[in-house]
């Protein structure tokens, strides 16, 4: 009820009051007539004596009446003041209240016209109270939102219950943010609609956030779809949690799906031995980061291969590892290659080995040509080559020695 409706209020009940006091002046009146017919058949003093008595009691009577009614007046305006300083008390509490709520807030007739609303409000659509108070959505937003806004609120007032919806708002300077309305509707004391009260979320930086998320993801997602080399995310105890196609062709499988569903134990189905998984989940528990892990994996089939690994434990906010995470690379042809190197190499050393090289001075007698060796004796030149070479000696006689043993052969 508005201060309107109690000032008239209080205005009909001292005109009643006036209109029940006249009427009872007149059947004093009336009264006091009959009286003085009564006195004048009488006569005398005591006429004018009963007559002076009853004057006074309906005076007495009359002023009783009125002081009852000047006291109720006073109460009631004694109650109005105070209703009226507890009114404004609350007002100016909500009014704080409502200026303290750090998101905008309003509140509308139903002819939509904005008719209140905090500073949230003001600094959100970035005017001043006295350019939004009185004005609809259609004063204050492009039509083509303004249209959104007026049926909305149709909408609310028709249905009488709450209503959420999100939309874009524009402010005086042009900026469009990204907001979900809350607002329901407030009636009168008879329970008929006479506005809404709503307030604003804006979404724009939670939007902005969650694009920009959803980018990452589909950067991350495209390369970890389309890497050459296996990504996987896999459990302590052997489950994989996600893996890329690569890693799937790696072993064998069709689709990542498949290689998920199929993989129950790492550990086990995998590795050749499973030790090297023990190992190699120990390293991560002690917080390392393990690179260029070499071990040999079955594929579906169970056919042998040689991988390099690179992973790494990732833990919550806790401290306890979560799952594990990291790349795998076949390095089957280069694993064969290294293991094809190194037993040339081996078999080189073993070759380099068994050749006996004579090297240095040797110690040679200028007239029968035997060598010493380091023993100080003195050896046969084909006996001292032969024990520290391969070389094997044939014995002959060269021309000019024939000639000189044998002239007689020489001369045939």
């Amino acid at each position: 009820m508005d201060d309107l409706q109690r000032i008239r209020q209080l205005e009909e009940r001292v005109h009643e009051l006036e209109r029940s006091l006249s009427a009872k002046d007149k059947i004093c009146q009336v009264l006091m007539k009959r009286v003085e017919r009564s006195m004048d058949s009488v006569g005398g003093a005591y006429g004018i004596f009963e007559r002076n008595i009853l004057l006074q009691n309906l005076v007495d009577q009359r002023s009783k009446e009125l002081e009852d009614a000047n006291r109720k007046l006073k109460e009631e305006i004694t109650e109005r003041i105070c209703s009226d300083e507890a009114l404004r008390e609350n007002e100016a509490f909500l009014d704080k209240l409502l200026n303290s709520i750090p998101i905008p807030v309003f509140y509308k007739d139903r002819e939509g016209r904005y008719t209140g609303f905090n500073r949230a409000f003001e600094i959100f659509f970035n005017a001043p109270r006295t350019s939004l108070i009185g004005k609809t959505v259609f004063d204050i937003n492009p039509p083509e939102l303004a249209e959104i806004y007026y049926a909305k609120d149709n909408e609310l007032f028709e249905s009488g219950c709450e209503q959420r919806y999100e939309t874009q708002i524009m402010n005086a300077i042009g900026d469009v943010r990204d907001v979900i309305i809350h607002k329901a509707v407030f009636t009168d004391g008879q329970g008929s609609v006479i506005g809404s009260i709503g307030a604003i979320l804006d979404i724009t930086d939670r939007n902005n956030t969650a694009k920009e998320l959803w980018k990452s993801q589909k950067r991350y997602k495209d390369i970890f779809d389309n890497a050459i080399e296996g990504i996987f995310q896999s459990t302590l105890e052997g489950r994989y949690n996600a893996v890329n196609p690569a890693l799937a062709r790696m072993y064998g499988y069709e689709s990542p799906e498949v290689m998920l569903s199929e993989t129950t134990d790492i550990g086990s189905q995998e590795y050749v031995d499973p030790a090297d998984r023990e190992s190699l989940i120990l390293l991560l528990m002690q917080g390392e980061v393990v690179k260029d892990y070499e071990v040999q994996v079955r594929r579906r089939d169970g056919s042998p291969f040689w991988i390099s690994l690179n992973a790494h434990a990732v833990y919550d906010a806790d401290g306890t590892v979560q799952y594990i995470e990291g790349v795998r690379v076949d390095i089957t042809d280069r694993k064969i290659m290294t293991l094809e190197r190194e037993r040339l190499f081996s078999e080189l050393q073993q070759a380099l080995a068994d050749v006996k090289i004579l090297s240095g001075m040797l110690p040679i007698c200028a007239n029968c040509k035997k060598i010493r060796d380091d023993t100080g004796y003195w050896n046969r030149i084909e006996s001292y080559i032969s024990k520290r070479s391969d070389a094997v000696f044939t014995h002959s006689i060269c021309p000019e020695c024939i000639k000189i043993l044998y002239p007689d052969l020489a001369q045939k």
